[in-house]
C-alpha cells in the first residue's frame, strides 16, 4: 500500500515563486558560509594563542578521538552565531556530536569557552525568547 499522491496547487514558473526560491538559496549559501566560518574556530589570532599554548583545537580533539574516516555528526556548531555583531567566535562554541571509535559510538561534547561570554549568549537567548512571547500575546 502506497500514500497517496498529493497536488500541488503551486505554480514554480509565477514570479512570486521564483523570488522565493532565489531567496531560500541565498539563506542556504549563507548558513553554509557560516558553517565553515564556524569551523574554522575563532579567528586567525585567537586560534594561535590557543595552539600557541599547546592546545588543540576542539576539532582537531574529535579528529584524533574518532577513528579515521568514521564519521562524526556535529551539533551545534552555529551556537553563538549572530550574538555577537556577526561574528562566530570560536571562545564560546559547544562543540558535540556523535560518532564511532573502534565500532563502538561514542558522544563527545567539548567545550573551550569563556563563561561570561555564555552566560552573555544566555542571557540574550533569554530576552529574545521573552520579547517574542510578550509579542505573541
Amino acid at each position: 500500500m502506497s500514500a497517496p499522491r498529493l497536488n500541488s496547487k503551486l505554480d514554480l514558473s509565477s514570479d512570486e515563486a521564483k523570488a522565493r526560491a532565489t531567496h531560500n538559496r541565498s539563506l542556504v549559501d549563507r548558513l553554509r558560509a557560516d558553517v565553515v566560518r564556524g569551523a574554522l574556530g575563532g579567528t586567525d589570532e585567537a586560534r594561535e594563542r590557543h595552539t600557541a599554548r599547546g592546545k588543540l583545537l576542539p576539532r582537531d580533539r574529535v579528529e584524533r578521538l574518532l577513528d579515521p574516516g568514521s564519521p562524526f555528526l556535529e551539533i551545534g556548531q552555529l551556537a553563538a552565531n549572530d550574538l555577537y555583531d556577526g561574528e562566530i567566535p570560536g571562545a564560546v562554541q559547544a562543540l558535540g556530536g556523535a560518532g564511532y571509535t573502534k565500532d563502538w559510538p561514542v558522544d563527545r561534547f567539548l567545550r573551550d569557552a569563556k563563561l561570561l561570554d555564555i552566560g552573555a549568549g544566555a542571557n540574550e537567548i533569554r530576552r529574545m525568547l521573552i520579547g517574542r512571547e510578550l509579542i505573541a500575546a
